[in-house]
């Protein structure tokens, strides 16, 4: 199987890394959404084994990260859907599933409830809440020191990139708009204190139709790569029981 790699820009010049290994677009596709600092080779350490199985996969660098272009502006939530946007547009596939790992639950949620795609057939949301607060002053001076298993975020996320997201954050709360999208979810939930969401997010996703949750309880925030086996094998069955 043979994985594409590419760039594709919006009508304003900029860029975003694209990779796809699309073998049949009638067969599901995996969209794999990285992180904060993440980027498109993300999906692939953790999915790339299920083309074996006869899944589509791709992913992208969000713009400021990996080889994706890095504007002086335009990383609100509306910016970061553009980008989901431009990748499914590109792939051409009619049965999407996004994999939305962290902060990519709010660009995915904020992409599905303004744009509508009616070939996404159904969501992961990975150890987040579907609302945010406005970043503080000084969010990106703390989040460049940190370190995701002993590597700088700045390897694949630029300075500029997140002043510019400290500067443009917004806060949002998108509980009660996405469950009237009534769409096939995935949650999955680190142990209360471990990861991101609190025992109110998990009652607020618990209400929404279509919902259901999984629990990782050997992992923290970082599930796929805590728990790896239990992250690919989880999403197969979700996308295979909605096929």
């Amino acid at each position: 199987m043979h994985q594409q790699s590419k760039m594709r820009y919006h009508a304003n010049g900029v860029g975003v890394h694209i990779a796809s290994i699309v073998v049949n677009k009638t067969a599901p596709t995996l969209v794999f959404l990285p992180g904060m600092s993440g980027e498109c080779v993300e999906g692939f350490r953790s999915l790339s084994f299920c083309c074996e199985e006869g899944f589509n996969l791709a992913s992208l660098s969000f713009r400021g990260r990996g080889r994706s272009s890095t504007p002086d502006s335009g990383y609100t939530f509306t910016d970061h859907a553009a980008d989901i946007d431009l990748l499914l547009r590109d792939i051409e596939c009619n049965r999407v599933f996004l994999i939305a790992n962290s902060i990519s639950t709010i660009y995915a949620a904020w992409y599905l409830l303004n744009s509508k795609p009616g070939n996404v057939s159904g969501v992961v949301f990975v150890d987040h809440p579907l609302r945010v607060r406005k970043y503080s002053v000084g969010w990106a001076d703390e989040f460049v020191k940190l370190t995701i298993d002993g590597k700088s975020v700045t390897l694949t996320m630029r300075r500029a990139a997140m002043d510019a997201m400290e500067r443009e954050s917004e806060e949002v709360n998108l509980y009660p708009e996405y469950a009237e999208l009534c769409l096939p979810t995935l949650v999955m939930a680190a142990p209360i204190g471990k990861g991101l969401l609190t025992e109110a997010d998990m009652a607020l996703f618990e209400r929404q139709k279509e919902t259901s949750i999984v629990a990782f309880n050997e992992s923290d925030h970082f599930i796929r790569l805590r728990e790896p086996e239990k992250f690919r094998s989880e999403i197969q069955t979700f996308v295979k029981s909605l096929s």
